[in-house]
């Protein structure tokens, strides 16, 4: 698994330039990672286009409806427990996939702290 920052001030200079506020709480690190998302028993193939502490942009040639429940487990090789049976809900979908929403904020829980973060 490759990461990537992006500026974030960056991604609100475009947002603004393109009349469009941006709100998001956390910073994205574009990433290119295999997925594997669970949907009422289907299990399906993606792969990570970026992720923040709150959510994911997944690409998929499958399609979920907008406000559906999922699981998603990012593949990445090293403590995947971390990574492992996220819930989210499907938030909006693109041409190339659907961004989710993490349930939960990760690192939130006890044993997540005690994990280095990725070396960027």
């Amino acid at each position: 698994m490759s990461f990537t920052v992006r500026n974030r001030g960056s991604e609100e200079r475009s947002a603004a330039a393109a009349g469009e506020v941006e709100n998001r709480r956390y910073t994205r690190f574009c990433l290119s990672a295999p997925a594997i998302i669970r949907h009422e028993g289907v299990i399906i193939a993606g792969q990570l286009v970026n992720m923040s502490l709150s959510g994911a942009l997944i690409s998929s040639a499958s399609r979920i409806p907008v406000h559906e429940g999922v699981t998603v487990t990012i593949l990445n090789g090293a403590r995947s427990d971390l990574l492992n049976e996220l819930t989210a809900t499907v938030m909006r979908t693109t041409e190339a996939g659907w961004a989710v929403r993490f349930d939960r904020v990760l690192l939130e829980s006890r044993e997540a702290w005690q994990v280095s973060p990725p070396v960027l």
